[in-house]
C-alpha cells in the first residue's frame, strides 16, 4: 500500500488514543456511527470522550468549510462540510485542552484541537494540525498491512557468537556471487550497521540503501557524502510533508544543509534533538570531503560509520514505522498519543 499521509496517521492515533476505546466501551448497546466527538482532556492526565449528540451544546461557534451552498437557516448535513475552519466552544470548556472531531462529505473525517497545551505531541498537531482540519481523512474498519524496507541482521546474532557465525556465512554466500574480493570484509561491515524499518517509498529508501550499500562496499568518502546527501533530501520532504508554500520551498531548496537545519528548526519542522543530528552529520561531511589535512582509512571507516548512524538517528525521527506505530500481538497498529 502506499504510505499514509501525516494527516491520516495523525487521525489514527487520534481513534487509538481516545475515540476507538470509548466506542468499544459503548459497544454493549450496538455498533456505533461516528459523526461528531469531543475529546476533552484535564490538568491531572484524565480525559473524557463526548460521541454524536452528546457534543452538542459545548459547541458555541463552528466554522465549516462548505462544499456547496447552502441557504441561511438551513440545516447543515454532513455532506455540506469540507473542512472545520474555526472553532470556539461553550465558556465551560474554556482554558481545557480539546479536539473536536466532524465527519464531512464521502464519510471523511476533519479534527481540529482548541489549546494545544496539553495535547501529547503539541508539535505534530501544530505541523499537521491545519491538514487535519481541512485535508480530509478516512475510517478503516482494521489495520492493513504495511509495505516497508528492513534489515534486522544484527537482531540475528547480538548475544550469540554462534549465530553471528552462521550468518556471517550466510551473507558471504550472497555477496562472493557479484564480488569474490574482499568478501568477508564486506559482510563484517555490513553487520556493523544499525537495524531500521521505515515506510518503503520510492524517493528516499532508495538513497538509504545506497549510503548503506557504499560503507559496506568499503566506499568510506562516497557513504559520508551518501549519508548527508539524503539527510538534505529528507528535509526537503519534510517542506512538501507540511505543505510550507511553494516561494519559501524555493527558496529554502538554494541553502547549504547547515543553513537549512537553522530555518526548518524556526519553522518548527525539526526539533532540538534533530539539529543536533544533523549539526553533527554536516560536521563529519565537512571534515572528510572538504579536508584541511589528509586523512587514513581507518579514520574515514570510522567516519563513515559515524555519518550512518546519524543518518539512521534522523529516519528514526522522522521516517521511521515507529513514529506512529507499534507492534501489538504481532500486528503493526497505530501509536497511541498518550
Amino acid at each position: 500500500m502506499s504510505r499514509k499521509s501525516p494527516a491520516q496517521m495523525l487521525f489514527e492515533r487520534i481513534l487509538r488514543t481516545w475515540i476507538a476505546p470509548e466506542a468499544d466501551r459503548r459497544q454493549r448497546s450496538g455498533p456505533i456511527d461516528l459523526q461528531m466527538a469531543l475529546v476533552v482532556l484535564e490538568e491531572n492526565g484524565t480525559s473524557s470522550v463526548l460521541l454524536n449528540d452528546e457534543v452538542h451544546g459545548h459547541v458555541e461557534y463552528l466554522k465549516i468549510v462548505s462544499t456547496r451552498a447552502v441557504l441561511a437557516g438551513a440545516p447543515v448535513t454532513a455532506e455540506d462540510i469540507g473542512g472545520i475552519e474555526a472553532l470556539r466552544l461553550s465558556p465551560k470548556l474554556w482554558g481545557k485542552t480539546c479536539l473536536l472531531l466532524v465527519r464531512g462529505k464521502g464519510g471523511k473525517y476533519y479534527a481540529r484541537p482548541s489549546r494545544l497545551r496539553l495535547l501529547p505531541e503539541s508539535a505534530e498537531f501544530k505541523r499537521v494540525g491545519e491538514r487535519l482540519a481541512r485535508e480530509g481523512v478516512t475510517l478503516t474498519s482494521g489495520q492493513s498491512s504495511l509495505l516497508l524496507q528492513f534489515d534486522l541482521a544484527r537482531n540475528n546474532y547480538v548475544g550469540s557468537p554462534s549465530r553471528k557465525r552462521s550468518l556471517s556465512r550466510d551473507l558471504k554466500v550472497k555477496v562472493v556471487e557479484g564480488v569474490r574480493k574482499d568478501a568477508l570484509k564486506r559482510v563484517k561491515r555490513h553487520l556493523r550497521l544499525p537495524t531500521f524499518m521505515v515506510h518503503h517509498d520510492d524517493y528516499i529508501v532508495p538513497l538509504l540503501l545506497e549510503a548503506r550499500q557504499a560503507y559496506i562496499d568499503g566506499l568510506y568518502f562516497s557513504a559520508i557524502a551518501s549519508a548527508t546527501t539524503t539527510a538534505d533530501r529528507i528535509c526537503n520532504g519534510l517542506l512538501h510533508r507540511y505543505a510550507v508554500s511553494r516561494g519559501t520551498i524555493r527558496e529554502i531548496l538554494q541553502l547549504t544543509l547547515g543553513q537549512k537545519v537553522e530555518r526548518l528548526r524556526a519553522m518548527g519542522l525539526i526539533d532540538a534533538s534533530e539539529v543536533l543530528v544533523l549539526t553533527h552529520l554536516n560536521r563529519v561531511r565537512n571534515q572528510y570531503l572538504h579536508p584541511k589535512q589528509r586523512s587514513n582509512a581507518s579514520g574515514a571507516s570510522r567516519a563513515a560509520m559515524r555519518s550512518i548512524v546519524l543518518l539512521h538517528k534522523f529516519f528514526d525521527q522522522t521516517e521511521s514505522v515507529f513514529r506512529d506505530y507499534t507492534f501489538e500481538k504481532g500486528r503493526l497498529v497505530p501509536r497511541p498519543l498518550a
